[in-house]
């Protein structure tokens, strides 16, 4: 596998890579474990990324950043999905992270997985020609959350025989 520490021309602070890209074999997508999706380098990381997502689809892994910032990675994902639908999604194993990233609306700009091989297996099988893929979220209707239910003129319950 194929893999480059994601570096600037300038040394980071912390001398440690902000993230890591691989490329599976047969995949067709770069994977990029996130190591620190906060901070002042993010506008550094959206712009390294997109020039990658420019290229070819990309998963971001959000595994190995801890604890993640919510805002940030909104923002990041909002730059990474801007005319690129279906070329992009999000794994985050931790299911209170999940939630979190969903409350603020980030799968209406990238699907977000719990694993990278969900990932790879939906977009694969959406390649296949079944289901939706990496294909974000569609934005709801005001009242899609509540449960349609009949009008009480129209359905009064169960019909009892006899």
């Amino acid at each position: 596998m194929e893999s480059t520490a994601g570096r600037s021309d300038q040394p980071h602070p912390s001398a440690a890579p902000d993230y890591d890209v691989c490329w599976p074999p047969g995949a067709g997508v770069a994977c990029v474990d996130l190591w620190s999706p906060a901070g002042a380098g993010l506008e550094r990381i959206g712009q390294e990324l997109r020039e990658l997502a420019d290229r070819e689809p990309l998963l971001v892994d959000l595994g190995h950043a801890s604890p993640i910032e919510a805002d940030c990675v909104r923002s990041l994902a909002g730059a990474l999905a801007r005319g690129r639908s279906g070329r992009l999604a999000m794994v985050c194993p931790r299911r209170e992270e999940r939630v979190a990233l969903q409350a603020i609306g980030v799968e209406r700009l990238a699907p977000v997985f719990a694993s990278r091989g969900d990932a790879l297996q939906a977009r694969a099988l959406y390649l296949a020609g079944f289901g939706p893929g990496w294909l974000p979220e569609p934005p709801r209707a005001g009242n899609a959350r509540r449960p349609l239910r009949p009008h009480p003129a129209l359905w009064s319950g169960p019909r009892r025989s006899g």
